[in-house]
């Protein structure tokens, strides 16, 4: 139904990179949001990181990442 940046199968989780250009209209948000909620009601974790976010804490984000495996 949705495709996704990354799934991690140990994890359960969903790793979804949001370029702001085309994750940052409304109604780009709500679609995010949707496949979300869906994703979650089967079980996944999600993890959505911005472009600025990767580019300028990516050791932020790995530490998120890795805080699934506990």
């Amino acid at each position: 139904k949705y495709t996704c940046d990354f799934r991690v199968v140990r994890a359960n989780a969903i790793i979804e990179c949001d370029g702001l250009y085309w994750h940052s209209s409304p109604a780009a948000r709500t679609k995010d949001a949707r496949k979300d909620a869906f994703l979650q009601a089967i079980g996944y974790n999600i993890l959505r990181f911005g472009d600025e976010e990767i580019e300028q804490r990516i050791s932020s984000c790995i530490q998120s990442i890795r805080s699934l495996y506990r």
